[in-house]
């Protein structure tokens, strides 16, 4: 061997791995070695014993000793062949420190050598090659449908970016250094990874301004590349520039009034309260489904809506006949299996049912009747297998002649949800008859519990006594036997659900109602609207379409959960009144009006789903000084308050500086107290004042006292702006020692200040503090000026806040809010008091836990904790929080 390495520095070197040996060359050629590293701290190494033999193959000298040199990255691309010899045994001595970069060449993945080929990608932080000058490389989510949902892009040798759309990864899942770029492949909720190449041809002159435009706006529209496209000269610097500068010429924009203008927002939660938009108007929402959020509770009242279960009059006499699978009497079988209460699964009707086999499999019934007759037939059965697309069809015959070649048992969720399949009208003859299920395909049958042979009366499904889903099949409960909801009155205890995402969630959708005292999921899911037959029963507001409206789908796969296609519907022309001359007798925001259906000339039947109207109240930023009264509500929203019981809040904002160019009063002498005359009232924001609220309205109004200052940030003089508790005429008992510049720079704050609330001052630092000042041993300072004692205090200390909100939402409820008012106690219950006392530091003897200030920080604000004004100051009446203007 070679002479050792010079003695140990005082540098530490980094453990060393060690290797085992390598038998043969290594597959993968490896990276080119980086230079030894510079300027970086070494640890002091083990001196390592000498070998009693020397190694087959002699180690090289030892590396010069480090300089001041920085290190140049290591060379990005691996060497032609692997390396000629195979190392040997290793040497007991260290080896030396790896480079940071692996050596794996298979670490790097590399976009598809072959356009349009997809390649999987698991989950986490890989390192991604950036494309080629001439292609374009993309990672996707890609779904069980097959869609792609674009999340990351590298296209003509840049650096990966985040893709358009919400899906995409973050700016900061992706960090790019010279040779790969690691990006952050974060589990999906659904679907995987691809990863995918498109080659590019050189760029034509739209595709440039293309990018560009989508790298400045929006997104570009075709009138707008075609407008930079057709001036003269190729796209360069000059266009980009002109564009550029067009931009800046316009008139500004609001983002919030293009908001209003387009937002056609779901009436998705049973709270929300709001004027609902005319099934007649454009753009109106439909669906195909009976159920949706809103049908849960009464929006004003918040009481339980009901539905009544009522069988069809002209159906009274309908009749059926159930042939158990389980019994030998009634079927004949081949390979499957017989089960019960022993070795299945729950939720059947008799003593068991018929486990069906694999491929050629059935199930055979002998039907007796006495005449030759039509009659329905459906089979109740359970399906939990979610494989071939979560479907097991069989072969539906009669009398050896088959009825239906394809005859589906789809999904139902569970081996115990038991549920009806599609009902068929087959003709028996008079005498004995055999209707089998052949199993199609090797994934076998469905698990059978009967065979039903007619039909049960149709129930009526009505809310609030409106019809709302005609139940051809009857109505049962999905796992469980033997309810009848024959004449039962019923409400849901959750939210209805319609059929969303892949197999494994609501694949029928999901209601669930109270009934016998329990929550109880029905066989029917969420069922599809159908009224053929039953069109007298419905109410006066449905319409049979003539005018070859289109109805365009408005199901996405941008959310978690997204609904299957084919539910949700936009009319974007709306209903020709001139033509349903019905739209005129439809009122669109009351509680209780009729539900609004139609029948599409496909034969589709499909329901008005109402979604909120947004009230213009207020004027555009641009409009001119004439006009601006013009879109005003005069009563700020008073009416609309009224109608909904006061849960429809004042529409008027507070007065402040951003708007005072657009603030445009509603003249309405009631405005925002719409049955009293009140005008321009100020409010004292005091004791008094404070309490009232909870008196008079039942609103959690008080002051936060007890917040903490932590960090140096919030020190007067590193935070510009401050807030300090002044007692007039009073010697401070603890004063701060401070330097003579930090006194000056706090003093001349004090004087400039403008804040005419006398004992709860804000300033604004000008002048520089002493930095031997500036430390958290001196947050909360006590300052001596004049007569006066200044101490410094959190900068929400003494702020009035609407706690109403957070009163429900709360993990404690609404003891825990109130017991840190002031004047509580647990013997005396609740009181007005005027502030609560922040519980930083908990009380053990009450089991109270320390609240964190981030616990503050992190839940104050709107909707819960809605600021009002500071302690002391006066507010008017029409600019408080539109929780707050309320007639008590």
């Amino acid at each position: 061997t070679h002479a050792p390495s010079n003695p140990p520095t005082n540098v530490q070197t980094p453990e060393p791995t060690t290797a085992a040996p390598t038998p043969e060359p290594t597959s993968n050629p490896t990276h080119a070695p980086s230079n030894p590293p510079t300027n970086v701290q070494t640890p002091e190494p083990t001196t390592a014993a000498p070998t009693p033999e020397p190694t087959s193959n002699p180690t090289h000298a030892p590396s010069n000793p480090p300089t001041n040199v920085q290190t140049p990255d290591p060379t990005s691309l691996p060497t032609n062949v692997p390396t000629s010899n195979p190392t040997a045994l290793p040497t007991g001595n260290p080896t030396t420190p790896p480079t940071n970069d692996p050596t794996n060449a298979d670490a790097t993945v590399y976009c598809p050598s072959e356009a349009g080929t997809s390649v999987a990608l698991a989950s986490g932080i890989k390192s991604f090659a950036r494309s080629t000058a001439s292609s374009f490389c993309g990672i996707f989510i890609e779904l069980e449908s097959g869609d792609l949902i674009p999340y990351a892009r590298s296209y003509s040798a840049n650096d990966w970016e985040p893709s358009p759309g919400p899906k995409a990864v973050p700016y900061s899942g992706i960090e790019c250094g010279d040779l790969v770029c690691t990006v952050d492949l974060a589990p999906p909720s659904s679907g995987s990874y691809v990863i995918m190449t498109k080659l590019t041809s050189a760029l034509e002159d739209k595709d440039k301004i293309a990018r560009f435009l989508e790298m400045t706006s929006f997104g570009p529209m075709s009138s707008e590349i075609a407008g930079i496209d057709e001036s003269s000269g190729g796209f360069g610097e000059v266009k980009r520039a002109a564009a550029v500068r067009m931009q800046m010429d316009l008139p500004k924009s609001s983002h919030r009034e293009y908001f209003r203008r387009n937002a056609n927002p779901k009436w998705d939660a049973t709270t929300m309260n709001a004027r609902s938009d005319h099934p007649c108007d454009p753009n109106s929402r439909w669906r195909d489904y009976a159920y949706i959020r809103h049908d849960r509770e009464d929006t004003i009242t918040g009481q339980n809506i009901y539905t009544t279960f009522e069988q069809a009059p002209e159906d009274l006499d309908s009749t059926f006949t159930i042939y158990q699978a389980d019994s030998l009497e009634d079927a004949t079988f081949n390979t499957g299996t017989l089960k019960n209460a022993s070795n299945g699964n729950t939720g059947f009707s008799g003593e068991g049912y018929y486990d069906m086999g694999g491929f050629d499999d059935y199930v055979q019934f002998s039907i007796s009747v006495a005449e030759d007759v039509d009659v329905p037939i459906s089979f109740r059965y359970a399906q939990g297998s979610s494989s071939y697309n979560g479907n097991r069809p069989c072969v539906l015959s009669v009398n050896g002649n088959t009825v239906q070649d394809i005859y589906d048992f789809s999904f139902s969720d569970s081996w115990t949800y038991w549920i009806y399949s599609e009902m068929v009208t087959v003709s028996l003859t008079a005498g004995i008859n055999t209707i089998q299920l052949l199993v199609r395909d090797q994934n076998g049958g469905p698990n059978l519990d009967f065979l039903r042979v007619g039909s049960p009366p149709a129930l009526l499904m009505k809310t609030n006594g409106w019809l709302r889903h005609v139940a051809k099949n009857g109505v049962g409960v999905i796992n469980e036997w033997g309810i009848d909801f024959t004449n039962q009155t019923v409400y849901f205890p959750s939210f209805a659900n319609a059929i969303e995402g892949d197999l494994y969630r609501y694949p029928m959708g999901r209601l669930r109602v109270n009934v016998t005292s329990q929550t109880r999921e029905l066989d029917i899911g969420n069922p599809k609207l159908n009224f053929d037959g039953y069109e007298s029963h419905l109410p006066l507001s449905h319409f049979i379409l003539s005018n070859n409206e289109v109805f365009e789908d408005t199901s996405t796969d941008l959310s978690d959960f997204p609904l299957v296609r084919g539910q949700e519907f936009v009319l974007p022309s709306g209903l020709d009144r001139s033509v349903y001359s019905i739209c005129d007798t439809i009122a669109s925001n009351e509680e209780y009006s009729s539900p609004v259906f139609v029948k599409t000339m496909e034969g589709k039947w499909l329901q008005w789903s109402p979604t909120i109207q947004l009230q213009t109240n207020g004027p555009s930023m641009n409009a001119l000084p004439e006009d601006k009264a013009s879109s005003t509500l005069i009563d700020g929203g008073g009416e609309a308050f009224l109608q909904t019981g006061e849960k429809l809040k004042c529409a008027n904002v507070a007065r402040t500086f951003e708007n005072e160019d657009t603030c445009i009063y509603s003249t309405a002498s009631t405005a925002c107290s719409p049955t009293r005359e009140l005008g321009e009232v100020i409010i004292d924001l005091n004791e008094t004042s404070i309490t009232a609220f909870y008196e008079f309205g039942d609103k959690y109004v008080y002051a936060i006292r007890g917040l903490a200052m932590e960090n140096l940030d919030q020190h007067a003089c590193v935070d510009t702006q401050s807030r300090w508790e002044v007692e007039q005429n009073t010697n401070c008992s603890s004063p701060t020692t401070l330097a003579p510049a930090t006194m000056i720079a706090l003093e001349d704050a004090f004087a400039r200040s403008t804040d005419p609330n006398a004992l709860l001052k804000d300033v604004t630092l000008s002048l520089q503090c002493d930095q031997l000042d500036e430390n958290v041993d001196k947050l909360g300072m006590q300052i001596q000026v004049d007569a006066d004692c200044y101490t410094h205090v959190h900068r929400d200390h003494n702020s009035v806040y609407d706690f109403s909100g957070w009163v429900s939402n709360h993990p404690g409820g609404e003891y825990n809010i109130q017991k840190w008012a002031q004047g509580f106690n647990d013997t005396d219950g609740p009181v007005p008091g005027w502030y609560l006392d922040y519980p930083l530091l908990g009380v053990p003897e009450r089991k109270v836990p320390k609240h964190p200030m981030s616990r503050w920080e992190n839940n104050k604000g709107e909707p819960y904790i809605v600021f009002v004004a500071k302690f002391g100051n006066s507010i008017a009446y029409r600019d408080l929080p539109s929780n707050l203007k309320t007639n008590s």
